[in-house]
């Protein structure tokens, strides 16, 4: 069925993600329901399929017995797994999309796993950057990360057209995946959102053209 699904998706799927979806029906769709075909799955079975990817994982790769996935993995399990039987209601496989009945891991108020830097925080980081070669790059890269919410992939693909220091706004126009770059994994991406972006020149940074120390305004880890 995912084979389908992506070759009718081949316009709005990029390759990583195609990739990746492949990965999860391998590692976890495959093991756990085995030959049920999708019109025998049921909303118990997509429970059962959440509990334990929650407490363990189906196929380890070297993980210690019993390391289940975080929610937020299981979260983005569940929300394939849903497009797929929707897929699947779509293409006359299947009654209903008994996955859209069972709720997501962090619903009702849990914890969401994030941790927000204090600026203090964000300023020691900066400041602890690992010396060597790369200790000005990883600088400028926190900063900007703090400043502006930016993705790794994100990060790694921005360029300097894309930095307008007057208005002090950053332009979100290509990601890198796995060595790969193309178009940010956001769709509002694509029409190139803006993030402000807060800079001034440090002390530690006056050698590095136009790197900068965070200002006063919180960061995400």
């Amino acid at each position: 069925m995912l084979d389908a699904y992506l070759a009718d998706h081949t316009d709005i799927k990029r390759h990583t993600t195609a990739h990746d979806d492949r990965r999860t029906c391998r590692n976890s769709f495959e093991p756990y329901f085995g030959d049920t075909t999708v019109d025998k799955i049921t909303a118990d079975d997509v429970r059962g399929l959440r509990t334990h990817m929650l407490t363990n994982r189906l196929r380890n790769h070297g993980q210690a017995p019993g390391a289940g996935l975080l929610p937020k993995s299981v979260r983005n399990h569940l929300a394939l797994l849903s497009t797929l039987l929707l897929y699947a209601v779509d293409r006359g496989w299947a009654v209903k999309n008994v996955a859209a009945r069972v709720p997501c891991p962090g619903d009702g108020g849990e914890e969401s796993g994030l941790r927000f830097f204090e600026p203090h925080e964000v300023t020691d980081l900066v400041a602890h950057a690992v010396e060597g070669p790369y200790q000005q790059v990883d600088r400028a890269l926190y900063v900007t990360a703090s400043q502006t919410g930016l993705r790794l992939g994100e990060l790694r693909a921005l360029r300097w057209a894309s930095v307008d220091l007057v208005q002090s706004v950053v332009r979100v126009e290509r990601g890198v995946t796995r060595g790969v770059e193309s178009s940010p994994k956001s769709r509002r991406a694509g029409r190139c959102r803006s993030r402000a972006l807060s800079v001034r020149r440090s002390p530690s940074c006056r050698d590095a053209p136009s790197w900068c120390s965070p200002t006063r305004s919180p960061g995400a880890a």
